[in-house]
This record gives C-alpha cells, structure tokens and sequence, in this order.
C-alpha cells in the first residue's frame, strides 16, 4: 500500500509541478518566470527519478513495476471519476431545489 501511495505522489507530483511551471513561465513576469523555471526543473527531476524507479534503467534497481503503476493511475481515475460524479449529482440537487 505504500508502495502505491509513493508511486503515485512521485508521478502527479512531476505532472502537476511541470505543467504549474510551465504555465508560469508563459504568463508570469519578473520572479515568477524565476519560479516557474525552478517548478519545471523540479518536475523533470522528479520524472526523471520516476522513469528510473519504473525501468530499472542504467543498473538501479526496479523499485515499481508497470503493473504497479497502471492499477495506481487506474485507482485515482477511479476515485476522481467517482468524485466528480458525486458532486454533480450534489450541484444537481441543490439547483434543482
């Protein structure tokens, strides 16, 4: 279980912290282009270390497996599928009231 968990945090952390720099590179000014460049660095760091963690790759060892990872995204899909599924019912209910 923790496995997963740590699986998880590494890869939508890389993810979200990629795009969130990215994003404030192109619409920042001044220091927040600074930050939005240390995001992005930060982001591929941690892909990076993802990429190693899943392959194997350059004699480090294979921490996670594929499986692994597939049944992890495929769990959170699942549960934010679920939630935006329960809030629109939620939103539903309250304007149709």
């Amino acid at each position: 279980m923790l496995s997963e968990f740590l699986c998880m945090l590494m890869l939508v952390f890389a993810i979200i912290t990629v795009f969130t720099g990215f994003f404030t590179v192109y619409f920042g000014s001044g220091t927040s282009r600074l930050v939005g460049c240390l995001l992005t660095i930060l982001g591929l760091i941690f892909a990076v270390a993802f990429f190693f963690f899943v392959t194997g790759f350059m004699q480090f060892q294979q921490v996670w497996s594929l499986g692994l990872v597939l049944d992890s995204a495929a769990a959170v899909g699942g549960a934010i599928v679920g939630g935006l599924i329960g809030l629109g019912l939620f939103l539903a209910a309250i304007m149709k009231s």
